[in-house]
C-alpha cells in the first residue's frame, strides 16, 4: 500500500507541473486562393495578472515536407519587473516566446501575400518602436499583425486584457 501511494504521489505531481498546451481556438479562414504552400498567421494570448499577446507564424516548407513556426512577442527592454518598464516609456524589443502556452488563439489561414504583409508589420516592430503598456504594448503588435491580414481589429477600451482582447478580435471575425 505505501507503494501504491508513493507512486500516486508522484504521478500527482508530475502532472501537475506539466503546463497545459490546450488552448481555446478560434480559426478562420482569409485564404482567396489555392498556393502550394500554406500559411497561417495566429494571434495568441495568455491569461494571468497582466496576461501576454503574441503572434504565431507557421509556413509551409514542402521541400522538407514540414511546417516552419516562429513565435514572438513585443516586450520592454527593461527588467519586467521595474516600474518604469510597466508604467513608463521605454525601448522595446521583440523576443522569442516559443515556450510560452497560449490560454486562446485565433488562428488564420492567409495566402502569400497577406502573410508578407504581416512580415512587414514585424520587421517594422523589431527595428523600432517603444513599449508602453496600453499604447504600444504586446497586444498593441498583434493588433497591427491582424489588421495586416486583413482581421476586422476592435476596439481595446472594453478589454484591456491581452486575452480579453485576443477573444474580442475572435468574436469580431
Amino acid at each position: 500500500m505505501r507503494s501504491f501511494t508513493v507512486n500516486l504521489a508522484a504521478l500527482l505531481l508530475a502532472v501537475s507541473t506539466v503546463p497545459s498546451i490546450a488552448a481555446e481556438k478560434k480559426s478562420i479562414d482569409k485564404k482567396v486562393r489555392s498556393e502550394s504552400t500554406e500559411y497561417a498567421v495566429s494571434l495568441a494570448a495568455q491569461d494571468g495578472d497582466l496576461g501576454h499577446a503574441f503572434v504565431i507564424w507557421n509556413k509551409g516548407d514542402s521541400a522538407a515536407n514540414m511546417t516552419v513556426q516562429q513565435v514572438v512577442g513585443f516586450y520592454p527592454q527593461a527588467d519586467k519587473t521595474k516600474y518604469e518598464a510597466v508604467f513608463g516609456l521605454s525601448p522595446g524589443q521583440i523576443f522569442d516566446d516559443s515556450r510560452e502556452k497560449p490560454d486562446y488563439v485565433v488562428i488564420v489561414s492567409v495566402n502569400s501575400d497577406a502573410y508578407e504583409k504581416a512580415r512587414t508589420v514585424f520587421e517594422r516592430w523589431k527595428s523600432s518602436g517603444n513599449y508602453m503598456l496600453g499604447f504600444s504594448d504586446c497586444t498593441t503588435f498583434a493588433t497591427e499583425i491582424g489588421a495586416a491580414i486583413g482581421l476586422n481589429m476592435p476596439s481595446r477600451v472594453f478589454a484591456p486584457h491581452p486575452i480579453e482582447y485576443i477573444k474580442k478580435v475572435g468574436q469580431s471575425n
